[in-house]
């Protein structure tokens, strides 16, 4: 590392402990929020509803494999069954997840 990228960190961590506060404060109110708050719930409810697709497939696959008695396809509905509520648990705290961190209500 040179001195000019040394002296710019120094003067970074400098300005950072001095709590340097540039007056800017995010806003929520533009125009095209609404737009993305509907687009981002539209997106997570698509996904929603596709991961409930895909755990009901899951669970015919293993049903039908418990009736048939094989083996590996009850393994596998087992795994998409589990990998399905995993996922679901992760897409349904995304909006907690916006809210908390951003500030911005992602459901009005």
């Amino acid at each position: 590392m040179n001195a000019v990228h040394a002296e710019i960190i120094n003067t970074s961590l400098d300005v950072l402990a001095k709590g340097y506060d540039p007056g800017i404060k995010p806003r929520f109110d533009a125009p095209w929020m609404g737009f993305f708050r509907t687009l981002g719930g539209q997106i997570i409810g698509t996904v929603i509803a596709c991961l409930v697709i895909f755990m009901v497939c899951a669970a015919l696959v293993w049903v039908a494999s418990k009736v048939f008695g094989a083996g590996n396809g009850q393994t596998l509905g087992l795994q998409g069954l589990l990998i399905g509520a995993v996922a679901a648990a992760i897409i349904g705290s995304i909006g907690g997840a916006v809210m908390y961190f951003s500030g911005i209500p992602l459901f009005p």
